[in-house]
């Protein structure tokens, strides 16, 4: 049977470099643009529970690199702005007031760890990793492949733990954009 060992011994670190451009809301424009540069290491889920530092590693939570640019701009046509201070009816319904704001963010992919499918080369009740034959990194990856899965097999010999670390690829990157264009 498996015997649990519970231990409240983990440890983590976060460093980041955060920068902000902030322009305040002026003749109709505002932006805010955060990029935040980090890195989380932990230690946790350990191959090998003899020696936790074996999952040491980035944090699953990790994004190596975030940037969030958010933007609102009020078209300078209507009452009190630059163009069409004087419009009034129908005019002033259909092309005053209009506004395009919009967030847009850039962050890196979550990490992942290798690993095999089951542990029947360790015969054991944790989850086993591979080791890595070669290169896991592509040259050029996209959305459908971001890493290399032939860079990776099973340990040779049996009841040895593999040695691809914890969280060692960089799933894809999320590129987002949420514009609006209204009233």
């Amino acid at each position: 049977t498996t015997i649990q060992n519970g231990c409240n011994c983990e440890n983590s670190s976060y460093h980041a470099l955060e920068s902000v451009v902030e322009k305040r809301f002026s003749k109709g424009y505002s932006l805010n643009s955060a990029l935040t540069w980090s890195k989380a290491i932990d230690a946790r889920g350990a191959p090998n529970p003899a020696f936790r530092q074996s999952g040491r590693g980035l944090s699953e939570f990790d994004r190596a690199f975030s940037w969030v640019f958010s933007h609102l701009w009020e078209l300078p046509y209507g009452p009190g702005m630059r163009w069409g201070s004087s419009v009034t009816g129908i005019r002033k319904i259909a092309l005053a007031g209009w506004k395009f704001n919009g967030v847009t963010t850039y962050q890196s992919g979550f990490p992942l760890t290798p690993v095999l499918s089951n542990n029947s080369t360790l015969n054991a009740d944790f989850t086993q990793r591979p080791d890595i034959s070669s290169d896991y990194h592509l040259s050029d990856p996209d959305r459908a492949r971001w890493y290399n899965p032939a860079a990776f097999a099973a340990p040779a010999q049996c009841c040895r733990l593999g040695n691809a670390g914890t969280n060692i690829i960089h799933g894809p990157r999320l590129v987002t954009a949420d514009w609006a264009f209204g009233k």
